[in-house]
């Protein structure tokens, strides 16, 4: 500005620090008194110009001069730049292309991609990193990139974690962004999404009881947790004998992040652990297609008999019980055969001395009266009468009468059945025999239970004198003997309300002898009808499961 009252004309100068040069051409300038311009100098530096003292001096020709002190402030341009460098798996493999190692996977582990930032400028300087993703549903990490030196580069590596739900075979984009100042620089790659099959189980309901024999069901989430879409028939199977199926459709069609709810039923047929498998059939490319579920079935409560296996210790509980009525046969048949060999009276068992051989024709006196004893004339000369008959047989005859005397007892209203295998209780001791004699039994035992110790007492002196005269008679005092024995052995057989068999299958109480009731088919014993046992409450034989209406009542 020319603030004088002349005109002036002024030719402009400029001193620079170092490394810097005017860039234009300075003009000379003419100002009017009060007039005012402008002056451009266009200053270039070198790239290592420096700051400094900055002078503007304005002359004229008659020598008047003006000058302006300034400072010039250097400062650098940064110059960045970034780049793609390469892709780097979960495994360790790593290529400089995006697509040299195929189609990028979604979900974990993920993958991590390596961007390359180099500094063309004179400064240092720390850049501003952002990761640019499709959305929110991704996930990026990216490492702190360390301050970048002039003519040098720093790497920056990001994870990259595509989520499941990304469609099969598209091609999202992802942006790496650089801030340095007011610089601001970016570098976008494209990925192609991977197909990936997978299915999750979810929500399983368990049932609280299953019973066997008994229909239960379950249910259970299946979730298309892959991005391509699902099409499958479900199969169900489970143990040998069970009954399983889906009874809500047996065929599944799920987009990815779809879910459905399938009812499995369940009928086992016997208790115990079993494992059921619900899985996508045709599915060999489908990670987690099948899903195992255990189950407890307990016993049916209602059912006797309610397995195959239950059946074990039944069958073992009834083959031990006939083999304990094997061995009470047995023994019996051994007891009865023993008799019968000490009552041949043709041979000489032990000391017991020869019948003579006319002792067929002795005339044998009736039977002593219950009050009455044998004298010893009676013993020693005639024996009372055989059961069967008024008169006397040969030796040999006799010993087989009294033989087939005692395997036919006088059978009563009990027995009338076949035994069946004794009730599980503990045993019972049985009264003595004589509480179940008859009157005329008891008189009938007790003259010969006497006679005993005297034929005894004779026989033994007598046997000592192998040539005394009184051979027949100690001959017929040992078969009275032998007779005797015979019928007391009878009496417990008779009396069959102390066999432990003669019980009743519902409260294992003893029958009476009369008044109860039988199953014609295996001979187990029960009440009448009108007991407080529980009878009434049996629909079927407990034993061999005989209808109650066929009982038979004694």
């Amino acid at each position: 500005m020319n603030e004088g009252n002349i005109e002036l004309t002024l030719s402009p100068t400029v001193e620079l620090p170092g490394g810097w040069a005017v860039s234009n051409q300075l003009p000379t300038m003419t100002l009017q008194p009060t007039e005012t311009k402008s002056l451009v100098i266009g200053l270039q530096g070198n790239g290592v110009a420096a700051a400094g003292p900055i002078k503007l001096i304005m002359f004229d020709s008659s020598g008047f001069r003006i000058e302006w002190d300034g400072y010039l402030d250097v400062q650098s341009v940064p110059q960045p730049s970034i780049n793609f460098d390469e892709i780097i798996l979960a495994d360790g493999t790593r290529s400089s292309s995006i697509f040299g190692l195929g189609d990028h996977a979604v979900g974990m582990p993920g993958f991590r991609l390596v961007w390359l930032v180099t500094n063309s400028g004179a400064q240092p300087w720390t850049p501003i990193t952002q990761l640019l993703l499709p959305s929110s549903a991704w996930t990026g990490m990216c490492d702190q990139i360390p301050e970048v030196a002039p003519s040098s580069g720093e790497r920056v590596e990001c994870l990259i974690v595509m989520p499941p739900s990304t469609d099969a075979g598209s091609e999202p984009a992802v942006t790496m962004q650089l801030t340095i100042d007011d610089i601001q620089i970016s570098d976008t790659i494209t990925l192609k999404t991977a197909t990936t099959k997978n299915v999750m189980w979810e929500n399983y309901v368990e049932p609280e009881t299953i019973v066997e024999g008994a229909k239960t069901a379950f249910s259970i989430d299946v979730v298309n947790d892959g991005n391509a879409p699902l099409s499958h028939r479900i199969g169900v199977t489970g143990p040998d004998g069970w009954e399983v199926s889906v009874s809500n459709g047996e065929m599944v069609e799920l987009s990815a992040g779809e879910a459905r709810t399938l009812k499995i039923e369940v009928m086992a047929n016997e208790p115990g652990l079993g494992t059921v498998v619900v899985s996508l059939l045709s599915a060999d490319d489908v990670s987690g297609s099948s899903y195992s579920v255990e189950l407890n079935v307990t016993d049916d409560p209602n059912r006797e008999v309610s397995s195959g296996r239950s059946m074990v210790p039944f069958i073992g509980a009834v083959i031990l019980l006939l083999l304990i009525c094997a061995g009470g046969f047995v023994l019996v048949s051994m007891r009865k055969q023993g008799t019968s060999s000490n009552l041949k009276l043709g041979k000489n068992t032990g000391n017991l001395p020869t019948a003579p051989t006319n002792s067929g024709a002795m005339e044998l006196p009736p039977p002593p009266s219950g009050a009455s004893k044998l004298s010893p004339q009676a013993i020693n000369g005639e024996l009372p009468p055989p059961p069967s008959g008024s008169s006397m047989a040969p030796a040999d005859s006799q010993v087989e009468d009294i033989a087939a005397s005692d395997n036919s007892v006088k059978q009563s209203g009990v027995g009338t059945f076949p035994l069946p295998p004794p009730p599980q209780s503990q045993p019972v001791h049985a009264p003595p025999a004589d509480a179940f004699e008859k009157p005329d039994e008891k008189a009938k035992v007790e003259p010969e239970a006497e006679l005993e110790p005297e034929t005894e007492a004779d026989s033994i002196e007598e046997s000592s004198q192998s040539d005394s005269p009184d051979d027949s008679d100690n001959s017929v005092s040992t078969a009275a003997e032998v007779i005797a024995s015979p019928n007391d052995e009878s009496e417990p057989e008779q009396n069959q309300e102390s066999d432990p068999n003669h019980k009743c299958w519902v409260c294992l109480d003893i029958l009476p002898t009369n008044g109860w009731q039988a199953c014609p088919k295996c001979g187990a014993r029960y009440h009448l009808g009108d007991s407080e046992c529980g009878i009434s409450k049996l629909s079927n034989c407990r034993n061999c499961e005989a209808n109650v209406s066929e009982f038979v009542k004694v």
